[in-house]
C-alpha cells in the first residue's frame, strides 16, 4: 500500500519535495536542467560530476555540472534522468 507522504531533505527543511527529481536527490551522473530563481527552465543542461557540502551558515549542498562554472546549488536544478 503506498502512502502520500511528501519528503524532506535536510537541506531544505522548509520545502516539502513532493516529487524526487529535485536537485537535492541528485547523484553523481545525473543529467539535470537548470532553474532560475524563480524555479522556471533555462534550457541549460549538463551532468552531475561532483557534489559539495558546506555548514559554514547552515546545511548547503552544490553540484559541480560539466560544462558550468564553479558550483550550483542543487536547489537550482531538477532531475532529468537518473545515471
Amino acid at each position: 500500500m503506498m502512502t502520500n507522504q511528501t519528503t524532506l531533505c535536510p537541506y531544505h527543511p522548509e520545502d516539502n519535495h513532493s516529487n524526487n527529481n529535485h536537485g537535492c536527490f541528485a547523484a553523481i551522473g545525473d543529467l539535470v536542467e537548470l532553474l532560475n530563481p524563480m524555479g522556471e527552465r533555462v534550457g541549460i543542461f549538463g551532468l552531475v560530476y561532483a557534489i559539495e557540502t558546506s555548514d559554514r551558515i547552515g546545511p548547503r549542498r552544490y553540484l559541480r555540472i560539466h560544462g558550468q562554472e564553479g558550483r550550483t546549488r542543487d536547489s537550482l536544478v531538477r532531475i532529468v534522468s537518473r545515471a
